[in-house]
């Protein structure tokens, strides 16, 4: 039996990273095990051999960072997509932000009640604050 002086459980984003940390920078031999057949965790993707579309198998998944530290060394693994974010909800036909915001009280109700309604919340929770929608 050989023995490894570095065994990580689970080959998840942290596993990954950890494991490839230890062998390029430090030269060390690395197990990596998971229940898994594959690397990577949820943000695990393959291509379909039929139509060569990458597949998400667990869901699409979104990275975003302003350390371009971070971003310069996760480039040398993977290729970009861009990808812009937005969640919208549609009520009575009227397209909304989600979260609901104030903005979305002008788009919903009418011009006096929006008003009312945001003056009622601004005096309660103040301006620019982030409130669950129950409360």
């Amino acid at each position: 039996m050989r023995k490894v002086k570095n065994l990580i459980v689970g080959c998840g984003l942290s596993g990954i990273v950890l494991a490839e940390r230890l062998a390029s920078q430090g030269g060390e031999e690395v197990l990596i095990i998971d229940r898994r057949n594959h690397i990577g965790g949820n943000i695990y993707d393959y291509k379909d051999k039929e139509t060569g579309i990458t597949v998400h198998q667990y869901g699409p998944h979104v990275f975003h960072t302003n350390d371009k530290k971070v971003w310069d060394y996760l480039s040398q693994f993977t290729a970009w997509y861009r990808f812009m974010y937005r969640v919208k909800a549609v009520m009575d036909g009227i397209e909304v932000n989600i979260p609901f915001n104030l903005d979305s009280l002008h788009k919903v109700f009418s011009k006096d009640l929006a008003e009312k309604l945001e003056n009622k919340l601004i005096e309660k929770f103040g301006f620019n604050k982030k409130v669950p929608i129950l409360e």
